[in-house]
């Protein structure tokens, strides 16, 4: 099921800048600044400032819109962040998967001071969470991660949590972190050196230098132990350093970058689906032009794939960092296909600025059209209650609910979804026809385009029906009928019978017994007296007095 989780206790945002809000479809570059406005920024180990440069693209035209500086002194609790100037691996920014922020790693550091390898209990990592009114939050300052190593990168699913990547050794330093945001001290998952990683399709990837892993779900925790899964097969001196991922048509699809001081490289790779536990390498692309590639970010036009790749400048005086665009024109399981004779060049920094990370601008809802934050069962009585709750929506149109007492699932009902919404949806649904058994529900998710998602499968062993020897029986004398509602544990016939005190019979009736709750009115002609009710069912009795109500 495609889904936004809900946000919560996201406060703190300092907004520190003027200009307008972020457009949805534009590039966002992760650019350092420099210090005295001369020194190459690609030769100093000093702390620089970042800023996040957005540009719009049409074509192979790039159009600069705003630059949003990040802060460099602490407000309100906001940290400062700040980056290391010719660490050329770190700064990878990423959008968070629901596409509501960007999500951006970095140092809490003075400006100048060198920042290089740094303790991080002293010099803390920072993941700030950029909205599209470009809202600020630099709460999360970490205190453990890649403790005297490099921090690299960071990504989020939608800003209540993140995971963060660098480098290091042993089980201490190195490897993939996670924290809630606005916390200080983050979980460390395993691995040493890592570089860029990434949440797609509701699962962690991080590449290795000479692979990428899949860490199935999101963990939150150490606990069971992640399990790191190589996807990409291992390529000794790859320097597999970033990589992007989007959905072409039902295919999953992986461009990952390899870093070259000749030429940078992209591999292609489509995602064996549903399942995603697999890869099939699709070819590779080398730049034919002195490049490094150090970011890549990519978008679907038209059936093709614009890939957009940073070449970061070297630790030189002269480097420059440049901004590429190719086009893969091949579908999404066939082998990599560029239709460009050279890459585009669409732009050239000056070597006083360098660029480390790109990213598509955030949103202000979500690009993820549901997500379950809840989806649990409950019995009330001898039924169960199913309810769930969603975010946000986006384009939902109903969601059907399914039931299975172990065989195949069966559709039981259908209940309307709220379209497009930013607000929290709460939905219910309550299931009378209860089994003896286990049963098992899921839900499906149909967008208003079709796309369908299933959800995870809840089993509920139903509650021993106490009731079922218990009839309740309301008989009326102005309406002369009477009603019987009781519980069983199994389906089948029976006989409802009305008899008077002496045991005269007044009527009777063949029906038809269900699982859980049942309920039967007949008509009988009553007078003020006692009455008893009588139900016959596999063999047995059970027998309840009454007087009718007047």
């Amino acid at each position: 099921m495609k889904r936004t989780l809900l946000l919560l206790g996201f406060a703190l945002f300092a907004k520190l800048c003027a200009a307008q809000n972020f457009t949805e479809g534009n590039l966002v570059l992760y650019r350092l600044g420099h210090t005295d406005g001369s020194s190459p920024i690609n030769t100093t180990t000093s702390s620089v400032p970042i800023y996040l440069e957005e540009y719009s693209i049409s074509g192979t035209t790039l159009t600069w819109k705003q630059d949003i500086a990040l802060p460099t002194t602490t407000i309100s609790g906001n940290k400062r962040i700040v980056a290391v100037g010719n660490a050329t691996v770190e700064g990878k920014m990423t959008r968070s998967a629901d596409g509501r922020f960007l999500v951006v790693p970095g140092y809490d550091q003075a400006l100048g001071a060198d920042a290089n390898n740094s303790a991080a209990a002293t010099v803390n990592r920072v993941v700030a969470l950029v909205d599209y009114q470009k809202n600020i939050n630099t709460t999360t300052s970490l205190n453990n991660p890649n403790d005297g190593n490099s921090f690299r990168a960071a990504t989020s699913y939608d800003g209540t949590n993140v995971w963060t990547a660098g480098g290091g050794t042993g089980s201490v330093t190195g490897g993939v972190w996670t924290a809630s945001s606005g916390v200080v001290t983050a979980t460390r998952l395993g691995g040493a050196s890592y570089h860029q990683l990434r949440v797609f399709k509701e699962n962690l990837y991080v590449a290795a230098g000479d692979q990428i892993y899949q860490i199935t779900g999101m963990p939150t925790s150490a606990t069971p132990t992640p399990t790191f899964t190589n996807r990409s097969g291992t390529s000794s001196g790859a320097n597999r350093q970033a990589f992007t991922m989007v959905e072409v048509g039902t295919t999953g699809v992986v461009y990952v970058l390899k870093y070259g001081s000749g030429a940078f490289e992209v591999e292609k790779f489509s995602m064996n689906y549903p399942t995603n536990d697999g890869w099939t390498a699709r070819g590779s692309y080398v730049c034919p032009v002195s490049s490094y590639g150090t970011a890549i970010e990519a978008r679907i036009v038209n059936n093709k794939v614009e890939l957009f790749v940073v070449s970061s400048a070297a630790s030189t005086v002269t480097a420059q960092a440049k901004l590429y665009k190719i086009t893969d024109a091949a579908g999404a399981t066939s082998n990599i296909s560029i239709e460009e004779t050279s890459p585009t060049l669409l732009k050239t920094w000056d070597n006083t600025y360098n660029i480390r990370g790109i990213a598509w601008a955030p949103v202000k809802n979500s690009v993820l059209p549901v997500k379950l934050t809840d989806f649990k069962a409950t019995h009330i009585g001898s039924a169960v209650q199913l309810s769930w709750t969603t975010a946000s929506e986006k384009d939902n149109d109903y969601f059907e609910v399914l039931k299975s007492t172990g065989d195949s699932f069966k559709l039981v009902d259908k209940v309307k979804g709220n379209g497009t919404t930013d607000q929290i949806s709460n939905y219910n649904y309550t299931d009378k026809e209860l089994s003896s058994g286990t049963v098992y529900y899921q839900l499906r998710q149909i967008d208003k385009n079709g796309q369908v998602e299933l959800s995870s499968v809840l089993s509920v062993k139903p509650a021993r029906l106490a009731a079922e020897s218990k009839i309740q029986v309301q008989a009326s004398l102005s309406a002369q009928q009477v009603t019987v509602n009781f519980n069983s544990s199994t389906a089948g016939q029976a006989q409802l019978t009305i008899r008077d005190i002496s045991g005269k019979l007044i009527t009777t009736k063949a029906i038809v017994v269900g699982v859980g709750e049942n309920s039967f009115t007949i008509p009988v002609t009553l007078s003020q007296a006692v009455y008893l009710t009588v139900i016959s069912k596999s063999g047995k009795t059970q027998t309840v007095k009454f007087i009718p109500n007047k």
